[in-house]
């Protein structure tokens, strides 16, 4: 009897140990299924949602025709638009804030806008509110290229001793918070700031503020009956002139030459008439002018040799440590 009990209790511990895991898996499968939803993802939602051909069997017709709700599907098209939209919205937020820095960088550091090289030359003085200089004629600034800058010279004529001044500066243009000032240099590394007002884009005109407080009209052209601007910019030039009334004109006489004219002048007519004498030249003697100085040649050479002979123990002489010997009648040579 013992053993039977002993059998019954060993058999049910087994049974037990197999049934119970079984039971409990079987429980989590249902509520793993139960948790579960099915999803069909769809590649184009264009294309018609239809059953598997096995499935036919286990659904009825009506449920082949069955549309599914888009709540039950994943279309793939639209995962793409949507994170096309999302990287447009980003994309589109970067644009306005690189617009909102640029814009307040343009403000702290505007961009460079005046043109060096284009400002080259001559400029003269049409206008200036200096009363001194009415009393002068050819008031001009050349404007000449040096390193980074301009070596900036001022000429005037004083008709009435008929002398010519001339002022020459270094100078360089620079710009700050959207003004643009023309900076010349004084002594000890010091320089006087003169403002801008006015350029246009050829480059024809400005208007500078000095810092003595002399402003001066200057122009590529002298004596300007007819200002040569358009548009705004003449706009923009003529109130300016009429907001000033302390501007006077300043007479050029087209006749009279600058001090710096004047020297290109004399250079180019020294060189016209060196010209014409070389070409009358060849048209009488051609040699003449292509001869060989064969007589300047050997006198130099002569001024070398007689130098050695003066002075042996020179270290240039080509003569020193060589023996002279003497000749005598041709027959006997003696050291």
């Amino acid at each position: 009897m013992k053993k039977n009990k002993i059998y019954k209790l060993l058999l049910f511990f087994i049974i037990s140990t197999i049934t119970i895991p079984k039971q409990k898996s079987e429980i989590d499968k249902q509520n793993f299924k139960d948790g579960v939803i099915d999803v069909d993802i769809i590649i184009n939602r264009d294309e018609n949602y239809r059953k598997n051909d096995n499935d036919d069997e286990n659904y009825p017709d009506d449920d082949l025709n069955r549309e599914p709700e888009d709540g039950e599907l994943i279309y793939l098209d639209q995962i793409r638009e949507d994170e096309e939209d999302i990287k447009k919205e980003k994309s589109d937020k970067l644009n306005r804030l690189e617009k909102f820095i640029k814009k307040i960088d343009l403000k702290v550091n505007p961009l460079l806008k005046f043109k060096v090289e284009k400002s080259y030359g001559a400029w003269y003085v049409i206008k200036t509110s200096d009363p001194q200089e009415k009393d002068f004629q050819n008031i001009t600034y050349n404007f000449k290229q040096e390193q980074d800058g301009y070596r900036l010279s001022k000429s005037y004529l004083d008709p009435q001793s008929n002398i010519w001044s001339e002022d020459i500066k270094r100078a360089w243009i620079e710009e700050a918070k959207g003004n643009v000032y023309l900076d010349i240099e004084k002594k000890y590394f010091k320089h006087f700031q003169n403002q801008i007002l006015f350029f246009d884009k050829n480059y024809r005109y400005m208007i500078i503020e000095f810092a003595d407080g002399v402003t001066r009209v200057l122009s590529r052209y002298p004596n300007n009956n007819k200002i040569s601007l358009e548009g705004e910019e003449l706009n923009e030039f003529e109130d300016f002139l009429q907001s000033r009334n302390d501007l006077i004109n300043v007479y050029y006489d087209t006749k009279i030459f600058g001090l710096e004219q004047t020297e290109e002048n004399r250079k180019k007519e020294a060189l016209r008439q060196r010209t014409s004498q070389l070409e009358e030249q060849l048209k009488k003697d051609p040699s003449s002018v292509f001869q060989i100085d064969t007589k300047g040649y050997w006198k130099a050479k002569e001024k070398e040799r007689k130098d050695l002979k003066k002075n042996p123990k020179d270290p240039n002489n080509k003569l020193d440590g060589v023996k002279a010997i003497e000749i005598k009648d041709g027959s006997e040579i003696k050291k």
